[in-house]
């Protein structure tokens, strides 16, 4: 928010008549101010000092030098105050002879320039720097600050050429500035303070094509089809329910990630709808439909070689072997039938098997009724790892030998299976 603004909310939040630099201070305590500058407190000062002047429409009066408080306290006003607050005080040594005269120095002159050598080599570095400068483009303060700043410190409207001169005549503003660009900042800016409800803070005369922060005669000063339609009209715009419609820019970066973000999401619930589609449907399916679906799902994530090494009253154990990174990983695959529970002794029993058959990974899966109560796994079927044994790790890349230990990990497939 501007200066003025920023003022205003710490004088609220204060409640009591506060010095320029406490008003400073706590604007940039508070993170309140968009453009800080240099000068802070000096530029507070201009800016509370040009707003407490105004016959209409203030809302800060002073109360001491340099000191300010809100008009609706109703505090009395101090005038010499009013006249001394914003002047800069007389500095006694400006008046004073300087302590020593003006240093001689020779006059620069291209003979004495050498042609060749060290010379010509700074030459050639500073043409560099001058055509990187004309490449490089200086970052300036939003327009509708500095338009303010101009604005206030005239105390009167000015013409919209009259206020570009004065822009870059302090170098607030591109050399390449235009009316156009200039008007458009007004307007936009404008229209984001009318859709917040707020007063409109620049008004525009289309017979005199001057700019001024006091509505001009004949033009209502909170409607907002009256405010934006002289800017509409000089820029060639179409006004919609009193709202100027700008020709919508190119999408920037923050835009663009966001739009990245909402696809995203959007695709994780499609997965996800995908994922409790096929859980219903495998829940709904005999077991022997259900084994040939698993083979199915094995191969579409990569698994090959899958066999049926054996059969028992709990289900079929199979093996199967999958690559990950340069390591050829070998897995084994225990099916489950009905309501056999996946516990301990289930997962001795595959890492027997996973030892048996030479595997280094291993998981279990059941079907289980659809819908079942919530629990800690948010799957309907149950996916256990199980178990790399230590004498096999030599075999994938990377394993790392931990004496005395069977089980080196255990994973949870679920995320790879997404059932």
């Amino acid at each position: 928010m501007t200066f003025y603004e920023a003022a205003l909310r710490v004088l609220e939040a204060a409640g009591r008549p506060m010095h320029i630099q406490e008003i400073t201070e706590q604007s940039i305590a508070q993170n309140l101010l968009s453009h800080v500058g240099k000068t802070p407190d000096q530029t507070m000062l201009s800016r509370l000092a040009a707003m407490a002047r105004r016959t209409r429409d203030r809302r800060v009066i002073v109360t001491a030098k340099d000191t300010f408080a809100l008009i609706d306290w109703a505090l009395p006003e101090n005038l010499e105050a009013l006249e001394q607050t914003g002047v800069a005080p007389v500095n006694e040594e400006d008046a004073m002879p300087p302590l020593r005269p003006a240093e001689r120095h020779p006059d620069p002159r291209p003979e004495s320039v050498r042609a060749g050598g060290r010379g010509a080599e700074r030459k050639r570095h500073r043409a560099d720097d001058e055509e990187l400068s004309g490449v490089r483009q200086r970052r300036f303060p939003p327009l509708a600050e500095t338009v303010f700043d101009v604005l206030s410190e005239a105390a009167q409207p000015l013409r919209v050429d009259e206020v570009m001169q004065r822009l870059r005549s302090q170098a607030l503003a591109a050399g390449d500035l235009n009316p156009d660009q200039l008007l458009r900042a007004l307007a936009e800016d404008n229209q984001r303070r009318l859709d917040a409800g707020r007063r409109a803070q620049f008004f525009l005369s289309p017979e005199r094509d001057a700019l001024g922060l006091e509505p001009f005669e004949g033009l209502g000063a909170l409607v907002s089809s009256d405010v934006q339609r002289p800017f509409a009209d000089k820029l060639g715009l179409t006004m919609e329910g009193g709202r100027v419609v700008f020709a919508r820019a190119a999408p920037g970066p923050d835009e663009i990630a966001d739009a990245v973000s909402t696809v995203r999401a959007a695709a994780k619930d499609a997965r996800r709808a995908v994922a409790r589609a096929l859980r219903r449907k495998l829940s709904e399916l005999d077991f022997g439909t259900f084994e040939r679906s698993v083979v199915r799902c094995l191969k579409a994530l990569g698994f090959h070689e899958i066999r049926v090494v054996k059969r028992s009253r709990e289900g079929p154990l199979l093996t199967a072997r999958r690559r990950d990174g340069s390591a050829e990983l070998r897995y084994t695959v225990r099916l489950l039938k009905g309501q056999t529970p996946v516990d301990r002794r289930a997962v001795q029993e595959l890492r027997r098997d996973s030892g048996r058959y030479g595997a280094q990974l291993g998981f279990s899966t059941r079907k289980r009724l659809y819908p079942r109560p919530r629990s800690n796994c948010s799957r309907s079927t149950t996916v256990s790892s199980l178990t790399r044994r230590s004498r096999q790790r030599k075999h994938s890349a990377g394993a790392r030998n931990e004496p005395g230990n069977d089980t080196v990990r255990s994973e949870l497939l679920l995320r790879t299976f997404h059932w």
